[in-house]
């Protein structure tokens, strides 16, 4: 038996079943005429990370410690998250235990690499100039047979044709490989950004997601030509277009209602910097357009948290997420879990308040407490989760401002087609933690009571 998962990163079906509708995507109908569909629900908050590492490790964003792309530590020291802080067994890590060797090319949260019997390519948030791939000596030969791979999210230049030329190099990669299956391997696990990297452009609307879709549908049948096999197509969240709606910008209404305090104005340069340092040192020159517009264009009262302009010891909850999504996390300033906490014996107080506040004003859908989502305590995860009615920022601005064009949803897209695989079904409540487990069930391997 072998595998072939192919992640789309923000793929849904709010495109892909009225484009087939429309007689435009013809290797998707068929997949999903001849096997098994349905949609996929995402992580709380449905982003990048943690959705991909719980994809592929069947675990939740409390076991992970890892509820977006950054965390927090006790001092209030904010870092990426990368392969070393998040806290899991990928599903190939296992099946390598039990012989079965593995090709995985391009997700999201592999870097720092850890060894794969057999092969290994990083993806997103890989650094600049360090080594991408293992064995070693497999980045000799990505970079001689696909001139000017890299790592980055997209090449220098136009965004929407950057991206492209990104989609081809990775999906040459991807061919490079699909020979291998089922001689030197049994699975390939790859990810193409593709769709989310041009949702996040305001150049592409609706227009030109559609021709995505189309170039990658196209790529797909070409692809699947050359394999026999199982196959997996799974998004890691979905997207949607939603103009008009306000941003609630999360920390200006904290600050509004007494629960963060500055000691000093935010500094557009200071925090600039700060973004440089750290986007640039993951994601390389194609962050740098990014960080003059930062440095430039931005408000004051629109820069991102930063811990070292407020006042810690009278601040009560903060939130710091680095993705705006109609999903944001608040942390409470507790004792004993950050250097200056100051909410102790009043926790639930405070907590119970900042909800029913939320709530009173209409500003959210609703609101949770970590116990509701999550299951393992874990103080990475925030004490409240809210889902807006719009985006959430972190930001200082007013605490309704702005309508923007488009945030990424909760459903994502699972689509399975193969000689293993049923016809013309489809299927519900499908999680992304679900999928780890279905792939080692697929290979009749045993599937750990942690997932």
């Amino acid at each position: 038996m072998t595998m072939l998962l192919i992640g789309l990163d923000g793929a849904t079906f709010d495109f892909i079943k009225p484009m087939i509708e429309k007689g435009k995507l013809p290797t998707f109908k068929r997949l999903i005429d001849g096997g098994v569909h349905g949609t996929l629900k995402s992580t709380y908050p449905p982003v990048t990370v943690p959705a991909w590492p719980a994809m592929f490790s069947g675990k939740g964003p409390d076991k992970l410690g890892a509820f977006d792309f950054r965390c927090m530590d006790s001092n209030y020291r904010i870092k990426l998250h990368d392969r070393s802080t998040i806290c899991c067994t990928y599903v190939w890590e296992i099946m390598n235990e039990s012989g079965k060797k593995a090709a995985v090319l391009n997700v999201p949260g592999t870097w720092p690499m850890k060894p794969v019997d057999k092969y290994i390519v990083s993806g997103m948030l890989t650094p600049p100039g360090r080594g991408f791939a293992l064995p070693k000596v497999l980045q000799d030969r990505i970079e001689k047979e696909i001139p000017g791979y890299s790592t980055a999210l997209m090449e220098n230049g136009d965004k929407i044709s950057s991206s492209y030329r990104t989609f081809e190099a990775r999906a040459s990669m991807l061919e490079w490989f699909l020979p291998k299956l089922g001689n030197s391997i049994d699975s390939i696990f790859m990810v193409f950004r593709v769709p989310d990297v041009l949702s996040h452009s305001r150049d592409a609307g609706p227009k030109e997601l559609e021709e995505c879709y189309k170039r990658i549908d196209e790529r797909l049948s070409t692809i699947l030509e050359k394999v026999e096999a199982n196959v997996l197509i799974v998004s890691d969240h979905g997207y949607g277009f939603s103009e008009g709606r306000k941003m609630l910008f999360i920390n200006k209404w904290l600050e509004e209602n007494g629960y963060i305090f500055f000691e000093k104005k935010p500094n557009v340069s200071k925090s600039a910097m700060r973004a440089r340092s750290m986007l640039t040192g993951r994601l390389g020159k194609a962050a740098k357009p990014l960080v003059r517009r930062l440095k430039n264009r931005v408000p004051e009262t629109s820069l991102p948290f930063d811990p070292s302009c407020i006042d810690m010891r009278r601040t009560k909850a903060f939130s710091y997420n680095t993705t705006t999504s109609p999903y944001c996390g608040i942390w409470i300033n507790r004792k004993g879990v950050y250097k200056d906490g100051c909410v102790d014996g009043d926790y639930e107080h405070v907590r119970d308040e900042i909800i029913s506040k939320l709530k009173a004003e209409n500003l959210v859908v609703t609101a949770w407490k970590r116990d509701d989502i999550f299951h393992v305590h874990n103080d990475r995860m925030p004490d409240i989760i809210v889902e807006g009615r719009g985006l959430i920022s972190t930001g200082f601005s007013a605490v309704m401002e702005s309508t923007y064009k488009s945030c990424h949803l909760i459903n994502g897209i699972f689509i399975a087609h193969g000689p293993d695989i049923a016809v013309g079904k489809e299927i519900a409540n499908a999680r992304i933690t679900d999928i780890a487990p279905t792939v080692l069930h697929m290979f009749s391997l045993p599937i750990p009571d942690d997932m």
